[in-house]
């Protein structure tokens, strides 16, 4: 039946056919002494189109593509779906390679003409890799092989180029699948014994590898962590700003990006995590998945924490004391001036923090006060006995409490 040898979608003949016209089509080559040409043809960056705009419109570019490579072809070459976006054609009566470069710029031609669907404007290109029988193999298996490298080698010039199969693509393809195959086991020892969380995620934002750092960090099992999406275990609304930045990484807008996200553990406790997100592009440029790399700060936000806190205490100390008092930082900026140190100098808070001023000119008898200068970290007990060194050493400023005894 024609289900059988045929493809629902774009109604072409299908492998099963494909094999019935290849052997009929071969005993004719050799009968004649002509060759036969095996184009295996991909449409270029079909994925994006179907990933941004729904299967709905790709499956419509499909049919029409398939109309179109209908369109350039004689009645008894075979033009045929193989799988996904991809097409095989067998061109008889071929007598020398030269023959099909007319056949190649007329594929070419018809596809300068953009698709238009739903008021949209499609550009749809292609990438040819030919082999050639008997030259190349007389194996249909084997010529759609060397039809596929030649493919793949022709993707990497761009849109609406072509190859032919030659031994020395083939030994080029072997190399770097040698080499990719190497680099996967460095990635997979390196993936699983990172130090940090890793979890790699798709286009559509769902989880599909995490190493062992990350479910310990997390307490969850492989299978519970996958089965759920990344902003599941974030609390908070920063979820949704998360899946914002995404959006713009898959639009170009900025090459990744940085968040310090609270993670729900498997306890029902939390952790505080800053997650890296990147993109990882393939050599058209096209975005196949992103990396997100979890570290745990929840030590450093807790000492962040305690930091805060013990400024704060200090800042209430500061500006309890009857003392006058300001703090001078490392950036020899005043970052703290008491309500003392505003009537002993008239200058108010807002005119001197943030400022690198050391001496301050102006009190009541327009004497120069020698201003406190302690450093951030100082704590209670060695703020006072700092402070009370300078008060007891300095001159100039024990003549300026003459009369005053602030340790009795």
């Amino acid at each position: 039946s024609k289900l059988a040898t045929h493809d629902p979608l774009t109604g072409l003949p299908n492998r099963i056919l494909l094999v019935d016209r290849f052997t009929t089509a071969k005993g004719r080559a050799i009968r004649n002494n002509k060759k036969i040409a095996l184009l295996f043809i991909d449409l270029y960056q079909f994925k994006d189109i179907n990933d941004t705009f729904g299967h709905d419109i790709g499956d419509e570019i499909l049919k029409q593509a398939a109309i179109r490579l209908l369109e350039q072809f004689r009645q008894y070459d075979t033009v045929t779906r193989f799988g996904g976006d991809e097409f095989a054609i067998l061109i008889e009566n071929i007598s020398e390679n030269r023959d099909i470069i007319s056949i190649l710029t007329k594929i070419f031609n018809s596809f300068e003409r953009p698709f238009i669907l739903d008021k949209k404007t499609f550009e749809v290109k292609v990438n040819i890799g030919i082999a050639i029988l008997p030259d190349d193999s007389r194996d249909l298996p084997d010529l759609i092989r060397k039809a596929d490298i030649a493919m793949y080698n022709a993707k990497t010039k761009g849109p609406n180029t072509y190859e032919f199969y030659t031994r020395e693509i083939e030994a080029k393809r072997k190399t770097v699948q040698e080499e990719l195959k190497t680099r996967e086991i460095q990635f997979q020892t390196i993936f699983e014994k990172a130090p940090l969380g890793i979890t790699l995620i798709d286009i559509n934002w769902k989880t599909f590898k995490v190493n062992s750092t990350l479910l310990k960090m997390l307490g969850y099992e492989k299978n519970e962590f996958l089965s759920n999406r990344l902003e599941n275990f974030i609390i908070g609304d920063e979820s949704r700003e998360i899946l914002d930045n995404v959006q713009k990484l898959k639009e170009g807008k900025i090459g990744g990006f940085t968040k310090d996200v609270k993670l729900l553990t498997k306890s029902e406790k939390f952790i505080w995590a800053r997650i890296l997100v990147s993109p990882v592009k393939d050599i058209e440029g096209r975005i196949n998945f992103f990396i997100c790399t979890v570290d745990d700060i929840t030590e450093i936000r807790n000492a962040e924490i305690e930091l805060e806190e013990s400024k704060n205490i200090l800042s209430k100390i500061i500006e309890s004391s009857p003392i006058p008092i300001d703090v001078i930082n490392s950036d020899h900026k005043i970052t703290h001036w008491n309500s003392a140190m505003e009537t002993l100098t008239g200058l108010r808070k807002e005119e001197v923090i943030g400022t690198d001023k050391q001496w301050v000119p102006c009190y009541a008898h327009k004497r120069p006060i020698l201003a406190d200068l302690l450093i951030d970290g100082v704590n209670e007990e060695k703020l006072f006995e700092i402070y009370g060194d300078k008060i007891k050493k300095s001159p100039l400023i024990a003549s300026a409490y003459e009369g005053v005894d602030f340790f009795s």
